[in-house]
């Protein structure tokens, strides 16, 4: 055998000794050496399952107890494994020692404000052993506190609806929870704590909220005033102070169709149009036409935005550009760059389950 052959056939072996044996009752199928695989087969974990932000290992994401939900998405080639769990966080799979404080939700209760006859404007789910539903609509004082509303009022037209109080975990301080939809259906609700206001407090966009008792809050929100895609996501508080708990990427799991490019100077849509798929090194390995079926795997959490494709703010900026791992319909895995930036760019691709930012 060649000296070549024995080094290669080493690291093979090096890798595949040092890769763990993941705690899942399901058959998961091999992922092909040296080439990202798509699996999409859902299991229940035996034992408990950490899942991080690299693939190494890393910051904690979310960890799955055991007899969890956990739905294996891909391999990347290397001996390591994405995962999501049920509620969509996204990491790499490492068995983990302890489920304290797992990411897996109890029965919750659901505090909601609803239109007379339409669908809830929020949805509050909480642990009813640490809070209790609210009622009341109020106004923001000069000082950003919140008082009960009056219609004549300055700003009246902004208003703050009292649903929830509760802790976060057991033993912890008490949130006041207001939701409001702004001026302009700016969804989202504030988490007061003691000592703080409106003007100052944790402050999270969205109108489904889950708060299972872990001490963390989660949110699942297709924001067009944010983001380019639906975002599932974990946010820890300290006081004031809120920070997502980062992942490598945000699951979609959608199935979609490229419809073509919508040319934003002519206002029509250019069926012509064709968009490539590349692997991670950039070489192309597919093209869409347009009524291709495709789906949406996920979103790159950590892509590097063009400095042309930022907007917002420098505390709060929002990236008018992402990177999509789609899975095309004879099974090729790719990736695609979609910009809506229209400042710099006329044209981007209409596909469903992506959309340009609002205004």
């Amino acid at each position: 055998m060649a000296r070549k052959t024995l080094i290669v056939l080493a690291l093979t072996l090096a890798a595949t000794a040092n890769a763990a044996p993941l705690p899942l009752a399901n058959d998961i199928p091999a992922g092909k050496d040296g080439v990202m695989t798509y699996i999409g087969k859902e299991s229940k974990t035996t034992a408990p399952l950490a899942l991080t932000l690299d693939p190494e290992g890393g910051e904690t994401v979310a960890t799955i107890p055991q007899g969890g939900k956990a739905t294996v998405l891909l391999h990347d080639g290397k001996g390591h494994t994405l995962v999501t769990n049920h509620f969509g966080l996204t990491g790499w799979a490492q068995p983990a020692s302890s489920a304290e404080n797992n990411d897996d939700f109890p029965a919750l209760e659901k505090s909601e404000l609803r239109e007379k006859g339409g669908d809830p404007i929020f949805s509050l789910h909480y642990l009813p052993a640490l809070g209790k539903t609210m009622h009341g609509t109020y106004n923001k004082n000069d000082e950003g506190q919140p008082v009960p509303y009056d219609p004549k009022a300055e700003d009246s037209d902004l208003t703050y609806d009292h649903l929830l109080d509760t802790a976060l975990k057991a033993g912890g301080e008490t949130y006041h929870v207001y939701c409001s939809t702004g001026m302009s259906d700016d969804y989202g609700c504030n988490f007061l704590s003691e000592g703080s206001s409106l003007d100052n407090s944790a402050g999270l966009g969205g109108q489904d909220f889950y708060i299972p008792g872990n001490g963390y809050v989660y949110t699942d929100y297709d924001d067009s005033g944010s983001s380019l895609y639906r975002k599932r996501q974990k946010w820890a508080f300290d006081g004031k102070d809120v920070k997502e708990v980062a992942q490598p990427y945000y699951y979609l799991g959608i199935k979609s169709t490229y419809h073509g490019d919508d040319n934003d100077s002519t206002g029509k849509l250019d069926k012509k149009a064709t968009l490539a798929l590349t692997d991670a090194s950039g070489q192309k390995v597919a093209t869409l036409k347009a009524g291709d079926k495709i789906t949406l795997v996920l979103a790159d959490a950590r892509y590097d935005c063009p400095a042309d494709d930022r907007t917002g703010s420098e505390d709060y900026p929002i990236c008018q550009e992402a990177r999509v791992l789609v899975k095309t319909a004879d099974g090729t895995l790719g990736w695609i760059t979609t910009s809506y930036n229209y400042r710099t760019k006329d044209r981007s691709p209409r596909i469903d389950g992506l959309h340009p930012l609002a205004g």
